[in-house]
């Protein structure tokens, strides 16, 4: 399959104007009729994938996408593979294994158009399984190996949280080398937000200004929740109480597995790391690792996984820096982790 754009809109919603404040990093295009979660890049996003954000992104390369389930990672193949692009777009097979993997991208690398080829590596394996950093680096050695001046092929994985903590070692070095280029998904601005609740055929005639602007707060621009917003109130919920500190609360506690599972709070190394930071309130790394502060937290985990599980939580925007070197975990992701806790 096969997807094309000839240009690309810079609006961010069909239909309305874009606010003079937002830009391709805040702008996130249409998916068909979809939700908040199957819109997951920015166009800004979407240009640095495709190698043209600018001249020098217009290379060969390996292209890492990494977010939790609450931003939408697991919607970025779909999105890609069904939806406009600025480049040629082939999905590459699911393989029962690595050398299965190399040969299918070997075939497709050598077919590319005569620009840029955008190939997106499947989530798993033929057998249901994950697939490995050998997957990767069969990539990187692929690409590697080409020399033509302006045929460019990119290819992209996608890594949650389970995959992101598995190969982290491996994908930090890659990063070292500069051998893979990374993309990072983030909760919607919040000017976006609201425009989306606002542009929505059933639920924009709901609610005025404030209450959008209110409920995106809320949501701190995860599309995880704005997705929960918009069922909710299509379900009948009162805006007025939707967006009350008690109603929210209520929305969230109703649904706490599927937002453990988004925010990646069903993982121990993660949950615990999390509330350890959540604990401490706004700290350097080297903080959280002493035996003092994990034992105050109630913290099992070992010296070596808190480091790890911090560095994860970073790339997966649960952390959010706070100056002078110093994190808090971000404050939407805190309400959750208090809301839906056991």
């Amino acid at each position: 399959m096969t997807r094309r754009r000839s240009s690309e809109s810079s609006r961010p919603l069909e239909g309305r104007a874009a606010e003079p404040d937002l830009g391709p990093h805040e702008i996130r295009r249409r998916h068909g009729d979809r939700g908040p979660l199957s819109r997951p890049l920015t166009l800004w996003q979407e240009r640095r994938i495709a190698g043209h954000a600018d001249r020098r992104s217009r290379r060969n390369a390996v292209v890492l996408v990494l977010g939790p389930g609450a931003a939408g990672v697991a919607q970025v193949r779909d999105f890609l593979t069904q939806g406009q692009s600025l480049v040629d777009v082939k999905p590459l097979a699911a393989s029962r294994s690595t050398l299965g993997f190399e040969r299918d991208l070997k075939r497709r690398i050598k077919a590319r158009s005569d620009e840029t080829t955008l190939f997106v590596a499947p989530v798993g394996t033929a057998k249901g399984a994950r697939w490995k950093a050998a997957w990767i680096e069969a990539a990187i050695e692929a690409l590697g190996r080409l020399r033509s001046p302006n045929r460019f092929a990119r290819v992209v994985f996608t890594l949650d949280a389970r995959r992101l903590t598995d190969h982290h070692e491996t994908i930090e070095e890659w990063e070292k080398q500069g051998v893979v280029e990374m993309v990072r998904l983030r909760p919607w601005s919040i000017d976006f937000a609201a425009q989306c609740l606002d542009d929505d055929p059933d639920v924009g005639q709901m609610l005025d200004a404030r209450q959008e602007r209110d409920l995106a707060e809320l949501c701190g621009g995860w599309p995880e929740l704005l997705d929960l917003v918009l069922d909710g109130l299509r379900g009948g919920a009162d805006p007025t109480r939707l967006r009350s500190r008690d109603g929210f609360a209520m929305l969230l506690k109703e649904n706490a597995d599927r937002l453990r599972s988004a925010f990646c709070l069903d993982q121990q190394a993660l949950s615990e790391m999390l509330r350890l930071a959540n604990e401490y309130g706004r700290a350097e790394q080297h903080e959280l690792l002493g035996p003092e502060a994990r034992e105050l937290a109630g913290c099992t985990l070992s010296e070596d996984d808190v480091q790890v599980a911090f560095r994860v939580a970073r790339k997966l925007s649960l952390l959010q820096e706070v100056g002078g070197a110093r994190w808090q975990v971000d404050p939407t992701v805190a309400r959750v982790m208090q809301e839906t806790s056991d």
